[in-house]
């Protein structure tokens, strides 16, 4: 034998590569996984830690018991008419009150305590060194809370089928009765976790959680209330074009407040150094439009069915709703911190229309405080310019005699009042930050403490005096509620604001708006910083590590390819 030596080279085989684009199974498939990474961790470790709880266990038996003992008490107490006479509200009731209870009381308050234990047993930090997003975590616990409530409508589902075969009552007051019970409930769990996401603190957990259990209580009562009512007159009438009306407008103030809470829940559990605020300015624009939208349609609805409507009633509803909009949400934006870090300034616009219109959804106190009092203003405006072109005469259509005059009154002061809460918050804000942080509870607890200030004082130095009626003066313009109330006409008894009082809150709320001014030229100072090398890379690997770079061919007898 020879020493020529063998070599045996593995034959290197090609895989054809295949252009045919993918099936509509293929991409749904695709689809469905990619939702079951984002949602399963935290998914799967809720369901197995809720559906193994003690609290589980004892709730789901106790609705089962309740459900078998309602059907044999609740058939024994109608008596033997029950086959003859229309009894399915009376049962439907009973079976809704047991299912209310744990979708209205033990899921959510479940959801924050679910939360609220992460930060107690410090066992956030290593979900948050993780590679799952803030999102991901609030959306894993949403699902979970979901998850259970239907556990619970298994449980009682088919009693409430047995309600229907009893006559008296029809299917879609089932469906719409079910529907919003377990909308309620999604929309409490969604508030439940925002409430544990703001509450770092344990003070403010143990606070959080008593506010959040004595809430759910009456929640619970008056859901039973008006279940009642609402099977006793009938009230679901599918047949009417306006209940379909109200309840598209109703799903569109739950899914953008839901939206609204989400985000806001996920931007607390997210890192400091995180642009938290300006996905939560977007959301907070587009629901103002949605309300116009919703206020105008309202309008060319009732005027196309023939309907005469107060023009002055849907802009003065519209007002008063923006109102506490915008000064609730105004409440947050000022509590936020003035510092931006380096990584938000990397994102800030740099051009000169950029700046002039995109800096206001910046995070900082002091843009948001310019961006609630302009939002609101422009409101004011843009309703009472639709308004000023569809009347013809000067006198408002019949609305507790409502005139020009009330209405340009009525702007201004709501214009003036949350200028000069909202700015004065935030220049108490701005001094408590020079001893300790700030947090949103404690900002949500001051505006609350200045409102009550502000409208409870008046009246108790008046209660203490030897004028004991309740009449309305210039010592109580730092009341809103009452000035506002007053504002429009004899709405309920006492006298009308004159302008002095109109004046002076106008200008209270300027001059305020004037002392946040330097704080707010401070903010838009702030200009783009150009982004690290390290960091740049670092994000380059990222995204090709999510998007991987293919390189498919553009014809047949292409080598090279081309990049996607």
């Amino acid at each position: 034998m020879s020493g020529t030596e063998l070599t045996l080279t593995p034959e290197v085989v090609e895989a054809p590569l295949s252009t045919a684009p993918p099936t509509w199974v293929a991409r749904f498939d695709g689809w469905t996984e990619r939702l079951g990474e984002y949602l399963n961790p935290i998914l799967v470790k809720e369901c197995r830690q809720a559906l193994k709880s003690r609290q589980f266990v004892l709730t789901f038996a106790l609705v089962l018991v309740c459900g078998w003992l309602w059907s044999i008490v609740g058939i024994a107490w109608l008596g033997p008419g029950v086959y003859y006479r229309f009894d399915g509200p009376e049962m439907f009731y009973g079976y809704y009150i047991i299912l209310a209870f744990p979708l209205i009381v033990v899921v959510p308050y479940s959801a924050f305590r679910s939360l609220a234990q992460e930060r107690e047993d410090r066992t956030f930090e290593l979900v948050s060194i993780t590679t799952l997003r803030p999102r991901q975590v609030i959306a894993g616990k949403l699902a979970s809370a979901i998850v259970q409530m239907l556990v619970y409508l298994s449980a009682i589902s088919p009693c409430l089928t047995f309600t229907y075969m009893l006559r008296g009552i029809d299917v879609m007051t089932i469906v719409f009765v079910l529907l919003y019970l377990t909308a309620g409930s999604i929309g409490l769990s969604i508030v439940a976790l925002f409430g544990a996401a703001v509450s770092r603190e344990r003070y403010w957990q143990m606070l959080s959680s008593l506010g959040l259990a004595l809430g759910l209580f009456f929640l619970f009562t008056g859901s039973c209330g008006l279940a009642f009512q609402v099977l006793r007159m009938q009230a679901i009438q599918v047949d009417d074009p306006d209940f379909w009306m109200a309840n598209a407008a109703g799903l569109t103030a739950y899914l953008s407040y839901g939206a609204l809470l989400y985000l806001a829940a996920a931007a607390q559990l997210t890192f400091p150094t995180d642009n938290r605020s300006t996905p939560l300015r977007v959301c907070m624009l587009v629901q103002q439009l949605l309300a116009i939208g919703w206020m105008g349609f309202g309008v060319w609805y009732a005027e196309m069915d023939g309907r005469s409507v107060p023009l002055a009633m849907p802009v003065i509803n519209l007002v008063i709703a923006s109102t506490v909009h915008w000064y609730v949400m105004g409440t947050f934006l000022t509590g936020e911190s003035p510092q931006l870090s380096r990584r938000v300034m990397r994102q800030l616009p740099r051009s000169f229309l950029g700046r002039a219109f995109l800096t206001w959804f910046n995070p900082g106190p002091g843009t948001g405080y310019v961006f609630a009092v302009a939002n609101l203003c422009g409101v004011v405006l843009l309703s009472y310019s639709v308004l000023a072109l569809v009347s013809t005469d000067a006198m408002m259509p019949p609305f507790f005699g409502v005139t020009w005059e009330d209405l340009a009154r009525f702007g201004i002061i709501t214009v003036g009042y949350a200028a000069f809460y909202l700015g004065l918050g935030k220049l108490l804000f701005q001094a408590m930050r020079r001893t300790s942080p700030v947090t949103m509870a404690g900002a949500l607890l001051v505006q609350a403490l200045l409102l009550l200030a502000g409208a409870g004082i008046p009246l108790v130095v008046q209660w203490m005096s030897d004028y004991q009626d309740t009449v309305y003066s210039a010592a109580h313009i730092t009341n809103p509620i009452w000035t506002i109330r007053l504002a429009v006409g004899p709405m309920g008894g006492g006298a009308l604001v004159d302008w002095p009082i109109v004046w002076g809150v106008a200008g209270g709320g300027l001059a305020v708006f004037c002392l946040n001014l330097p704080s707010v030229i401070q903010e838009l100072r702030n200009v783009r910083v150009a982004q690290p090398a390290r960091v740049a890379a670092e994000e380059a690997e990222e995204r090709a590590r999510i998007s991987p770079t293919v390189v498919v061919p553009r014809n047949p007898w292409d080598e090279g390819g081309e990049t996607r």
